[in-house]
């Protein structure tokens, strides 16, 4: 890469994207100042608090074990509190964990012969010669980035997703709230087998995020955003599979979404 540190930006809420300017990505809905047609770019304590450049902690690559071993760790915990998960059996939590930190490794390590077999054993059936074009075309992309790891562990946000009266998501409606903008992009990379809404198709669904550095259009620079992966059950192959990332930002602030 450009520097021998990859410079991974992540922090407390969790999780995970990589080459985002490079996916084709879409606002999947809107605060409503924005239905309005009405522009605003105030910024609140609550966005302020969460991207804090402060909070973030930089980690080089010869710390990866470290940095995987602690999202395990975070995101293991907090699923075991939510109990729709656990109806789902013994190992959903671990392998929750298991997935969020697949693609928090395939984004800032990428290792194509590790990152194709997690892929396959959760249904990408992509064929290998596919597969191994996109990871070429996206690592060229890092290779070009000073990126990588820039953590803080406490704060790990694991939520269930679910749908209120007004169809909004729960998740998207409280970052709303709190007065950040946000983009979600659909399966870019691979084609996990998951129906386009799960949520609506009623698969229990959850949403892991964190804060961590993103490319910003405007800046040209790296800037700190809440990123994340939303999964959803399969029970045929008793796995958690990715179905969408979401970036949730201080508003007038252009990013691309993580890629999937």
């Amino acid at each position: 890469m450009a520097s021998e540190r990859t410079r991974l930006l992540v922090a407390g809420s969790v999780l995970l994207v990589g080459g985002g300017v490079l996916v084709k990505s879409y606002l999947q809905s809107r605060p409503p100042h924005a239905r309005t047609g009405e522009v605003k770019h105030e910024i609140t304590q609550e966005v302020r608090d969460a991207l804090d450049d402060s909070r973030f902690v930089e980690f080089g690559e010869d710390e990866q074990s470290n940095v995987i071993d602690q999202i395990r760790t975070s995101v293991l915990s907090q699923a075991r509190g939510i109990s729709q998960v656990q109806r789902l059996g013994g190992r959903s939590s671990h392998d929750l964990a298991d997935a969020f930190a697949e693609r928090v490794l395939s984004m800032y390590w990428p290792e194509f012969e590790r990152d194709f077999e997690t892929s396959q054993s959760r249904g990408d059936p992509k064929p290998r010669e596919d597969a191994l074009e996109q990871f070429e075309q996206r690592r060229a992309f890092l290779e070009t980035q000073d990126w990588g790891p820039k953590v803080v562990f406490e704060g790990v946000d694991v939520s269930l997703i679910q749908v209120g009266a007004d169809g909004e998501l729960s998740v998207q409606r409280e970052r709303f709230a709190a007065g950040f903008g946000v983009l979600t992009s659909r399966r870019t990379m691979h084609l996990f087998p998951v129906p386009d809404d799960p949520v609506q198709d009623g698969l229990v669904s959850v949403e892991i995020v964190m804060p961590m550095y993103q490319y910003e259009v405007k800046s040209e620079s790296m800037k700190p955003a809440v990123v994340g992966f939303r999964f959803a059950w399969n029970s045929s192959l008793n796995k958690w599979i990715p179905y969408e990332s979401v970036l949730f930002k201080a508003p007038g602030e252009i990013f691309g979404a993580p890629a999937i």
